[in-house]
């Protein structure tokens, strides 16, 4: 058992040197992010949330920054958390009306792949600049 309590949605880091987890929240719907590396030690990230269900972060290729979603059911937004410095910068402005369930980052860090639950678009890609 790598930590103690219950942990969901365990992501690894590309270089193998950490894994993402979720913490349960204590009756809230914002469920804190960890990390922890392969032997269980925990592992320093700046602190920030999630909202339960659903894929809600990923580790970009570099290793460095973390993708994760912000917002409730219909107004979710894509965010990077830089882990060394703290500093977080909002990636997309969707205008609200739709659901994100999961989402994935392409192999050189370039793109995000989500899907959406509304009446007009199922899958959606975005290029993203450096």
């Amino acid at each position: 058992m790598l930590v103690a309590g219950p942990a969901r949605i365990p992501v690894w880091s590309p270089d193998g040197r950490f894994i993402l987890y979720s913490e349960t929240a204590q009756g809230g719907p914002d469920y804190p992010v960890k990390a922890v590396t392969p032997d269980g030690t925990p592992f320093a990230l700046p602190p920030f949330t999630v909202r339960r269900s659903g894929d809600r972060y990923r580790v970009m290729p570099d290793g460095r920054r973390i993708v994760f979603m912000v917002g409730d059911y219909g107004r979710q937004q894509f965010w990077v958390i830089d882990i060394g410095s703290g500093q977080r910068r909002q990636l997309t402005n969707f205008r609200p009306g739709f659901t994100i369930q999961g989402f994935d980052i392409s192999s050189d860090g370039s793109r995000i792949l989500y899907d959406r639950i509304a009446t007009n678009s199922d899958v959606v890609l975005i290029d993203r600049s450096n």
